[in-house]
């Protein structure tokens, strides 16, 4: 979650996770288009194809679309992978035909040029993570290079209600480093023993505040949310 990225609870398909696109959102992929990089997981450059043939710049010339090589030089496994046009508010459907292993790649074929947003999502056994790419300039007779990491994917906070009779009315979640609150997280009451899931914050130290439906705030400082993980915290 940067500091300006709504929290969502649920993922959803609209770009930003469970909210709409922010316009300086912090790219979780890194891409690169120097053919040399491909080194990192044991590729190279070659001809896929006696259609192609390399360029200078390590690209193909081929039938007038853009290739996206998805890297995967993480220690998990992609389910999924959405590309869609910029000017798109949604993510529309998963681009692969199956997972995508650790150290591993897949190639997103015949995509017109254009300038696309990109989203890798893992499913783990207690959340969803994501990695996410903005204003991809994918250029014709080219492949471009995305590789994600497990640095590249967001993490997930879980709060649960501890209490013994309270119910929690708001809750709000920012980066350590804020200066005000921000928006409530929360879209109905949280009663006791239940839990509320936010999903796609960026890893870093968060603080936390609990509003209840009687008696004062409860307030935790400093609380970490790392990449491919859930934290659980909680509040009484």
């Amino acid at each position: 979650m940067g500091s300006n990225r709504p929290t969502g609870q649920v993922p959803g398909n609209v770009k930003g996770g469970g909210s709409m696109k922010a316009a300086n959102l912090k790219f979780f992929l890194l891409m690169t288009a120097i053919c040399l990089s491909l080194s990192f997981i044991g590729t190279g450059c070659h001809d896929d194809d006696d259609d192609y043939h390399h360029d200078h710049d390590g690209g193909y010339n081929g039938y007038g679309t853009g290739t996206l090589r998805l890297i995967n030089g993480s220690t998990v496994t992609i389910d999924t992978f959405y590309l869609s046009p910029a000017d798109s508010l949604a993510w529309g459907p998963n681009l692969m035909s199956g997972p995508l292993p650790s150290f591993s790649s897949a190639d997103i074929v015949d995509i017109s040029a254009g300038t696309y947003d990109a989203r890798a999502k893992v499913i783990g056994q207690y959340s969803e993570y994501s990695a996410y790419s903005y204003d991809i300039p994918i250029r014709e007779y080219r492949i471009y290079d995305l590789y994600a990491y497990d640095s590249s994917f967001t993490g997930s906070l879980r709060i649960v209600n501890q209490s013994t009779g309270a119910t929690i009315v708001a809750v709000y979640v920012v980066p350590a480093s804020a200066t005000s609150w921000g928006a409530n997280q929360l879209s109905a009451p949280v009663g006791p023993s239940a839990a509320v899931h936010l999903y796609d914050m960026d890893d870093g130290d968060y603080d936390i505040r609990v509003v209840w439906d009687a008696g004062p705030d409860s307030l935790y400082y400093d609380i970490p949310v790392d990449s491919l993980t859930l934290t659980t915290k909680n509040v009484t």
